[in-house]
Order: structure tokens, then C-alpha cells, then sequence
């Protein structure tokens, strides 16, 4: 940049002239400021701080708008449209742009709306239609007009009186309204709905950006007409066009838009309303996703985002969202009437929604899955039902005499029959266990294990020579699926069963089928591995010792040692003999290492077991057991990985060829390969957490990547896997704390910001998961002390308050739990304050003062 003489510098009016886009050689005046330190200086001081390319985008904004304008009738405006001065540029929109004026005739402020040039004659048209629509309502709470005309350049425009008090989005900007304040501001606009929809216009974009202040008395207004409709117009709105905005629309706006009708405002108002009180719309997220939403879903209950707000305001504004459009107001004046209600201290004409309704309307949501679920409790009530009649009439029947004894047999066998096609239901690929609350599922397995258990009593195990006792078998598949899912402490109940059922076997004379031998194997191995060991990477139902158990471990270990030797003694080259042999020989590793032992003899053990696992998975072609033994491998070699880093990167390559294989052997039976995209994921998060430890930062961004698309792609087909939600969460919070590492904080942002879109469907799946809202609560936190470092005050606060807010969710928190949240929460609103201290938002610290003060009270 070079400096210009000062005699070839433009003056103040000049200067101001080019700013407003009405110099007539206007490109010769950027050059020179291009090229003048003085100037561009001057150009600072005369936009209070904007940057000269920040001006210049606003010089080629304004070009284009100019030809609109004729010359100037005062100096210092910035072109004339009629009898009219055009001050400034209030705003642009997508159909056209808002001046600020001056009434010359009658000496008063107004604002002009003018369509752009470039638009086409629908467009035109809905500009006269918006004027047309203004000129037709007289009401306080409506716009009004002063004035239409065309301009000599053919342009319409629009005048209105200059509302300068801001819109109501401003306001909501910073924080929601005080329930009284929010209730007379949405009372205003459904009064002037009401004299809309009175002359037969439907507005069709009530939002807070539409609805704006006076500065005296700050009366709402609601204004832009431009997509209201009237009865008896049809020709400007397509039936594939939708109108609106979408955080906004109504379910019917969304579905036909030909058939909107007065009852669609209302809605549109109670999503305003639901923002004031909130801070938030209800629905949030891409467009398209947002209006699946407002079709399908119920918002959150305002009182579980705000506990100070009152029922009958959240009664009203839940009515006025109604997802049909007969459940709400029947009109605007309805609405306005509750409001005027509710601020009289009166009672309400609405009621709250019952327990009932919410039923009915979540199955109307989600049609399938109540219809999956009232199969279930059907069958769960019809299966009860009949064997009890059963169990009760064959009873009574057998000791009365021994020729019923086949009529008992065979109802015995009926009943096994409903069983299987019920269990069949609840465990198919189909199956809706990955949809319900973790709450919810785990009572359904309760329910399952507690029939086969009544089943049980008139039972005994009948495992011979010919296969697997039917009902361990049946125990069985609910410790599978169970530990598919993530449900431990039902996972081992049923364990415990087959152990109970089986283990007598061991003692038997007679011959019994290897499947026995490799069940009680497996299942022994399980119970041992939750109950006993402590692996954070371990494949399957994880660690949460949430079940003692009533077996002991040196029972548990006997009953793994000899079922894995009559395995092998009856069939040593069978592969899941092989396999229960080198998978008992690893619990036994575990179990047995002394602290003192040095580590390179356990490296050494670890690595023979590998390598025997490897060979046989080799020579495997059983789905079943290739992705057992490819866990086994993954749990290896992450251990190894972890202690012995030298050989890291070529341990994980290996184990990625050896999931690879699983997986296409799966894939070739058209099974979902879930659990093998899982541990690819998990294992290239590893390399990743490894390269991180060694600040090798290029291989770990390399494999932070590679974990992020398998887990994505997981997503995309199971959206709520639990398992496979947490682990993208992981995945996503850890590159971000690379990205911190690497300086490069707005990567770590976006990658923090990524992580909660993930953990966010987790939690609106099952608001009643204590671990996952745990495991929110210090992302938040942590998303604040990043946003702090970048030094975005506004973030860091919202960050830290969702965090606070979020520890009082807790379901029936333990103790400990309680203790957590309390110290977590007494956190984030220190470091609110803290930060507070430190920026230009200290109206805001005399709440959060008198909520740590409240907390510290409460808690002593």
C-alpha cells in the first residue's frame, strides 16, 4: 500500500457520497482508497470501525440496488422514489429491499418497500397482493400502509410508518422473555390476527423476524404481508411450492399447501410464543429435517427447558401447536383470549394435555412402532394367558389321570411354538429393541426371561446326544441380543440361567451334543469377563458391572475349564472347540497375572494367543464364530497396541485385514455387518489416540478420518444405535482435542459441534439415560472451554449454561450422581461468571450470581 498525495484525496461529502453508492465515478474513488492509508483511516472513522473490503462489498451491494432510486432531492439521501427522500438501506430480502425515508409532503419518518429489479412478475404480484392485503386491515397490531406507487423506473413500492424499536428476534437474541412478557407481546399479535383472518387473509409467516416494535409505547406490529392469502385467491401458490419459513410451518403448510387456512397462524404463533418463553424453536436442524418434524414429532415440554414457566402458559402455547389442526384455538381471538386470561391471573379455557392424548398422538407419530410394540405386549399377554390356561387345565388334568399325559405334551409344545414366533419377533434384524428407551428395552428382556422362567418351572433340561437343551437355547438368544444392544444386567440373568441349566451336564454319564459344551463355554467366559475383569475396549456389552451375580468365580472358572476340555476331547479340529480353548486360556491370563510379573513375558502370551487366533480364523468359514474370534483379536491387539506402541500401527493393520474378512464373510450370508464397522471404527480411533500420545498429529487427522466415515456410514443405517451413536461421539470429541493440540481451535470447534449433532438424536431417544446425559454434560462443558480460548464470549456462556441446565435432567439420580451434577453445574455457572467479568455482558451476571448463590444454599 502506498500513500497518495493528500491534494488528489476526495472530501468528507465525497467520501460519504461513494459510501452510500452514488458517486458517479465511483470505481476511481476505490482505486484511490485502495492505494491511501489516509483515506482508508478516514473511511474507519466514518463507519466506526469497518474494514475498507467490509465497505466495498457494501458499495457493489448498494450498485446494484441503485438504479432503482431516482436522483436525490437533499444532499445528504441517497436517491428519491416519488414525492419521497431515501435515506439508507434498512434491509434486503429475497424479493426486495426496505428504505428508510422522508415524508417531504407531510414532514414525518416512514419506510419504503421496494420489489428488486431482478424479480420475476409472481413476485410482483405478491407485492401488490401484500399491499392489497394491508390496505384491506386497520388494527394496532397490524402495519399499516400510507401509501403504494410505481417509481419512474416501473418499480412498486410500499410505504409504511418507520417502526425503529427492533423486531423480536433482536430481542430474543440474547436471551427468552419472562413469561408476562412473552404472553403480552404473542396477545398482541393474535389480536391482530384476528382482524386478519376476519377480511379472509391467511398471513403464512408469523415469526419473531415478522414481528416488530414501535420505539414509543412498544406496541407489537406484525408485518411482511407478502405470502398472506385470502379465501378466495388460489392462482399464486403452486401446489409443489411451499410458502414459509421452515422453523415455523405448520404441518399442513408442509403437506398442502392448498388447503392452509386461518388454524396454520396459530400454529405459527405458538412456535413464536414456545421461542419467547424458551429461547429456542421447538424444531431445529436442516430444513427438510425440521419440517419432518413438525410432521411427525412432539415438541419438549417447555417446563423441561424452563422450570419458572408457568402451566397454563405452556398449556396454551402446546395448544396452539397442535400438530392437527381441530386440537387447537379455533381462531386467533381464542388464543388472545387465554393470554388476556393467563395475564389476569383468571383461569384458562384450555387444558392441559393428558397422559392419555400423549399416547394416542405418539402412536399416530409413529405408526410402525406401535404397531411393533402393541404386537409385543400382545403377544407377551396372549402367551401369558394361555399358559396359564394351559399350565392350569393339563395340571389338573395330569392328576386326575395319566392318559392326559399327551394332551400336556402337546399343549407343552404349542406353547413352545407361541414362544419362538414371539422371540422371533422381538429378536429380528427388523426388530424395533434399537428404537425404544434403554428403560423401556431393558423391562421387555425382564419380561421375556420372567416367562421363560414360569416355562422353566415345568421343565427340565433334556440336553442329550441330539443337540442343545430348547429352552437354554432360548435363554440363550436373549443373552445375545441383550449384549447387543448394551443391556448387561439382563444379558447376565439369562447367562446365569443356561449356567444353571447346563452345568449339571458335567457330571452326567451319558453322552451329550459339543453344542452344550460350547454354549456353557461361552457363557461362563461372558459371566467371568463383565463380572470380574475390567477392559474399556472390550467388544460387546461393555463394563458396567451393573450385576453382582449369583455365581462365584471359582465356580464360574471350573465350569469354563471343563466345558472347553470335553469340547476339545469330543471334537478337537472343530473351530468353536479351537476357539473356546484359546478364549479360556486368555481368561485365564488375565486372571492369573501378578503385578510382579514383568511385562514382556505377558506381551509374549498375548501375542501367542493372537497368532493361534489368527491361524484359525484362517481356516474359518462359520460367520458366527469368525466374528467372535475376530472380538477376541480386536481386544488383543488394542491391549497390546496400548502397551507396546512399537508395534502399534502393525498390530491395528493386521487386525483391520482380519475384521475386513469377517465382514465379508458376513456380508456374504446378507447379515448386517454392525458389529464389524464397529470395531473397524474403534480400531482406527485407536491408531488415532496412539498417534496423538506419540505427536505424530498428519497419521492421527489420517485415522480420526477414516474412523469418522465408517462410523457416519453406520449411522446413516442404524441412526439409533446406541453403541454406534456413542462411539461417533467419542470419535468426533477426541479429533477435536487433536485439532486443540494442532492449534488449530475452529477445526476443534467444528469437530466438537459435529459430536453433539450425534449426541443430541441419542438423548431425544432416551431423555431418561443417566450416562448419556452424563456424557453431554461434559462435551457442553467442554465445548465451552474451547469457545472460551477463541475468545467468543457468547458461546462460551451459552455452552456452560446448557451444561448447568442439563444437571438438573437427571432421572432418579443415585447419590454420587447427585453429588456430580451439583459440583459440574456449580462449575459451569462460575466460569459464566468468570467470563462475564471478562466481556461486555455484564447485564447478565446478576442472574447467574443469584442462582450460584441459590445452588449453594440448596445444597447445604
Amino acid at each position: 500500500m502506498t500513500q497518495t498525495d493528500n491534494t488528489n484525496c476526495p472530501d468528507e461529502l465525497t467520501l460519504a457520497r461513494s459510501l452510500q453508492g452514488l458517486t458517479i465515478d465511483q470505481s476511481e474513488i476505490v482505486t484511490h482508497l485502495e492505494n491511501c492509508t489516509s483515506c482508508q483511516l478516514r473511511l474507519d472513522q466514518m463507519t466506526t470501525g469497518h474494514s475498507f473490503e467490509t465497505a466495498r462489498d457494501e458499495w457493489q451491494r448498494r450498485e446494484q440496488l441503485g438504479p432503482q432510486l431516482s436522483a436525490p432531492v437533499r444532499p445528504a439521501d441517497i436517491g428519491s422514489l416519488g414525492d419521497y427522500a431515501v435515506e439508507s438501506i434498512i434491509g434486503v430480502g429475497g424479493m426486495g429491499v426496505v428504505y428508510r425515508g422522508w415524508d417531504l409532503s407531510l414532514n414525518r419518518p416512514i419506510a419504503i418497500k421496494v420489489v428488486k429489479p431482478d424479480q420475476s412478475e409472481k413476485s410482483r404480484q405478491r407485492f401488490r397482493r401484500e399491499s392489497q392485503a394491508l390496505a384491506l386491515i386497520q388494527h394496532d397490531h397490524i402495519v399499516s400502509i400510507f401509501a403504494t406507487g410505481r417509481s419512474q423506473e416501473g418499480m412498486d413500492y410500499l410505504v409504511m410508518p418507520l417502526l425503529t424499536g427492533g423486531s423480536l428476534k433482536e430481542l430474543l437474541a440474547d436471551r427468552p422473555l419472562p413469561p408476562r412478557e412473552a404472553a403480552t407481546i404473542v396477545m398482541q399479535i393474535a389480536t391482530g390476527l384476528a382482524a386478519a383472518h376476519l377480511v379472509g387473509l391467511v398471513h403464512r409467516d408469523v415469526k419473531p423476524a415478522n414481528i416488530m416494535f414501535e420505539t414509543s409505547g412498544g406496541r407489537a406490529k406484525l408485518m411482511d404481508f407478502g405470502l398472506v392469502r385470502s379465501d378466495t385467491e388460489s392462482g399464486l401458490t403452486q401446489a409443489d411450492v411451499i410458502c414459509g419459513t421452515p422453523e415455523y410451518m405448520s404441518p399442513e403448510q408442509v403437506r398442502d399447501t392448498e388447503n392452509v387456512d386461518a388454524r396454520s397462524d396459530i400454529y405459527s404463533l405458538g412456535v413464536t410464543l414456545y421461542e419467547c418463553l424458551t429461547g429456542v424453536p421447538p424444531f431445529r436442524g436442516q430444513p427438510l429435517e425440521v419440517l419432518k418434524q413438525h410432521c411427525e414429532d412432539h415438541p419438549i415440554d417447555l417446563t423441561r427447558l424452563n422450570s419458572k414457566i408457568p402451566q397454563d402458559l405452556e398449556t396454551i402455547c402446546l395448544k396452539a401447536m397442535a400438530r392437527k389442526p381441530e386440537m387447537r384455538y379455533a381462531n386467533a381471538q381464542s388464543m388472545a383470549g387465554d393470554l388476556q386470561r393467563f395475564l389476569e391471573s383468571r383461569p384458562i379455557s384450555a387444558k392441559p394435555i393428558s397422559q392419555w392424548v400423549r399416547l394416542q398422538l405418539w402412536c399416530q407419530r409413529k405408526p410402525s412402532m406401535a404397531l411393533a410394540v402393541g404386537a409385543i405386549f400382545l403377544l407377551l399377554l396372549c402367551g401369558t394367558t394361555i399358559s396359564t390356561f394351559l399350565w392350569t387345565r393339563s395340571e389338573a388334568n395330569a392328576k386326575k389321570s395319566k392318559l392326559l399325559a399327551t394332551e400336556l405334551t402337546d399343549n407343552r409344545e404349542r406353547l413352545r411354538e407361541s414362544v419362538s414366533r414371539f422371540q422371533n419377533k422381538v429378536f429380528s434384524e427388523e426388530a424395533v429393541h434399537w428404537q425404544m428407551s434403554r428403560e423401556f428395552r431393558a423391562a421387555m428382556f425382564q419380561d421375556v426371561i420372567a416367562f421363560l422362567d414360569e416355562f422353566a418351572t415345568y421343565e427340565q433340561s433334556r440336553s442329550n446326544a441330539v443337540g442343545l437343551d430348547e429352552l437354554s437355547e432360548d435363554y440363550l438368544r436373549v443373552v445375545l441380543s441383550a449384549q447387543e444392544v448394551g443391556e448387561a444386567a439382563e444379558a447376565i440373568v439369562a447367562a446365569e440361567r443356561v449356567v444353571h441349566r447346563l452345568s449339571p451336564l458335567l457330571l452326567s454319564e451319558r453322552p451329550v451334543h459339543i453344542t452344550n459344551w460350547h454354549v456353557l463355554n461361552q457363557v461362563s467366559r461372558l459371566l467371568i469377563d463383565v463380572q470380574f475383569l475390567s477392559d474399556p475396549d472390550s467388544p460387546g456389552i461393555g463394563r458396567q458391572n451393573l450385576v453382582a451375580g449369583t455365581i462365584s468365580l471359582d465356580q464360574l472358572l471350573d465350569i469354563c475349564e471343563q466345558s472347553q476340555k470335553n469340547a476339545i476331547r469330543a471334537e478337537p479340529t472343530n473351530p468353536q472347540s479351537q476357539f473356546c480353548q484359546i478364549s479360556s486360556e486368555y481368561i485365564r491370563l488375565q486372571l492369573s497375572r501378578s503385578p510382579d510379573e514383568p511385562l514382556e513375558k505377558y506381551l509374549q502370551d498375548l501375542r501367542d494367543i493372537l497368532k493361534h487366533l489368527t491361524a484359525l480364523r484362517l481356516k474359518l468359514k462359520d460367520e458366527n464364530v469368525s466374528l467372535e474370534i475376530t472380538k477376541l483379536a480386536a481386544r488383543i491387539s488394542w491391549g497390546l497396541t496400548r502397551l507396546d506402541s512399537t508395534a502399534g500401527d502393525q498390530s491395528l493393520d493386521a487386525l483391520n485385514l482380519m475384521i475386513r474378512k469377517s465382514r465379508d464373510l458376513i456380508l456374504s450370508t446378507r447379515a448386517p455387518v454392525t458389529p464389524t464397522d464397529l470395531l473397524l471404527a474403534q480400531n482406527e480411533l485407536i491408531r488415532a489416540q496412539q498417534a496423538v500420545k506419540r505427536n505424530d498429529l498428519a497419521k492421527a487427522f489420517t485415522a480420526f478420518g477414516k474412523a469418522f466415515v465408517t462410523i457416519s456410514e453406520l449411522i446413516k443405517i442404524q441412526p439409533r444405535n446406541r453403541e454406534a451413536g456413542l462411539l461417533g461421539v467419542k470419535i468426533c470429541a477426541d479429533f477435536a482435542e487433536a485439532f486443540v493440540l494442532d492449534k488449530n481451535l475452529p477445526a476443534a470447534q467444528q469437530a466438537l459441534d459435529q459430536s453433539l449433532k450425534l449426541y443430541v438424536p441419542l438423548i431425544k431417544t432416551d431423555p431418561k439415560d443417566n450416562e448419556l446425559r452424563k456424557i453431554g454434560i461434559e462435551y457442553f462443558c467442554r465445548y465451552g472451554e474451547l469457545s472460551r480460548q477463541m475468545e467468543d464470549h457468547e458461546w462460551t456462556v451459552k455452552s456452560y449454561a446448557t451444561a448447568a441446565g442439563d444437571c438438573l435432567l437427571f432421572w432418579n439420580p443415585e447419590p454420587e450422581l447427585n453429588q456430580w451434577a451439583f459440583e459440574t453445574r456449580k462449575h459451569a455457572v462460575e466460569q459464566i461468571l468468570d467470563v462475564i467479568d471478562q466481556s461486555p455482558m455484564k447485564e447478565h451476571r446478576e442472574r447467574y450470581e443469584t442462582m450460584l448463590a441459590e445452588m449453594e444454599t440448596a445444597n447445604r
